[in-house]
């Protein structure tokens, strides 16, 4: 989302949600080893994956 809002739609409110994945190879075999928070437009359903903390401000371009 840029400083107006989504990029794809322009509504202002986001929402967020944690999702854990595996990786490939034998990193496979640790179930659930990458963690994201995922921030998403209640409007449009546009989506981003983040790492780290205050993930809600870099979505709206803060």
């Amino acid at each position: 989302m840029g400083k107006n809002g989504c990029i794809k739609c322009g509504h202002t409110e986001a929402k967020t949600k944690e999702i854990a994945t595996t990786g490939t190879g034998l990193s496979s075999l640790d179930v659930q080893h990458n963690h994201f928070t995922v921030v998403y437009c209640t409007s449009c359903g546009y989506s981003e994956l983040y790492r780290g903390s205050n993930i809600i401000d870099l979505f709206f371009g803060g």
